[in-house]
């Protein structure tokens, strides 16, 4: 019931839904889950959550890549940059490829809007956590000049959680069993020595209205917008869709 209420208040239609948010819930956490009894406002961002994760697979966006929730491991990111007043500021979850000579990480923060708009303080924010989310990984796993006195602790404390997320990764499909075999590697060597890291920052807007009035680059940084076409194309409706369809 509060699923369907948060998807409700959002313009989708949460009949025949329920399952597609689930199911990718499930690609990044299964404690994204536990988000949904939560307030409505956290109920919220999670079906965001899940809804971009149902639109980058349908692309083929995540294959190859291991998915690693930010918010399930506030231990490692959770004393990010402050402001007085503000809890720690990071994103959603990151999208990461490891080769064997280098690793790549894309952060990710979505966003949900009622209006085919975004104010500018909206954008800042969205920018603002990419931007301390990248600050703690380089400076807790890639820091070079100086480095970290601790950093082969750091780096140990990492690739298991890199271990686990690829056994996630290949439960859910996106990575196959020889994938699964050279990301293993790959972690193993980057726990041994670090490797070369980039780091891209990419923001998604859940906005059914449109994007008329949404910037695609603000400070920097790509934000795309997910419609109510875009999300139609993963098996979402809108609740006007819905009554059109009764209506008919």
């Amino acid at each position: 019931s509060i699923l369907d209420r948060a998807m409700n208040e959002m313009g989708l239609a949460a009949i025949g839904s329920e399952s597609i948010v689930l199911e990718n819930l499930g690609v990044v956490s299964g404690r994204l889950a536990l988000r949904l009894i939560s307030d409505n406002t956290q109920a919220k961002e999670t079906v965001g959550i899940a809804a971009t994760i149902a639109h980058l697979r349908s692309r083929g966006k995540l294959d190859g890549s291991i998915i690693f929730p930010i918010d399930s491991h506030q231990e490692v990111f959770g004393t990010s940059a402050k402001q007085e007043g503000e809890g720690p500021r990071r994103c959603d979850f990151l999208i990461i490829r490891m080769t064997s000579r280098r690793i790549q990480i894309q952060c990710v923060e979505v966003k949900h809007r009622q209006f085919a708009q975004l104010a500018v303080a909206d954008a800042d924010r969205i920018v603002d956590q990419l931007n301390d989310t990248e600050e703690v990984l380089s400076a807790r796993f890639f820091s070079v000049d100086p480095p970290r006195v601790d950093a082969q602790l750091q780096r140990a404390k990492f690739a298991a959680l890199l271990h686990y997320y690829a056994d996630r990764a290949h439960m859910r499909g996106l990575l196959t069993d020889e994938q699964l075999e050279e990301n293993h590697r790959n972690i193993d060597a980057f726990e041994a020595k670090s490797l070369p890291v980039e780091i891209t920052k990419q923001g998604y807007v859940i906005a059914l209205a449109g994007d008329q009035s949404f910037p695609q680059n603000h400070r920097g940084v790509s934000i795309a917008v997910l419609t109510a076409e875009s999300l139609g194309e993963v098996g979402f409706s809108t609740i006007l869709e819905d009554e059109e369809r009764k209506a008919t």
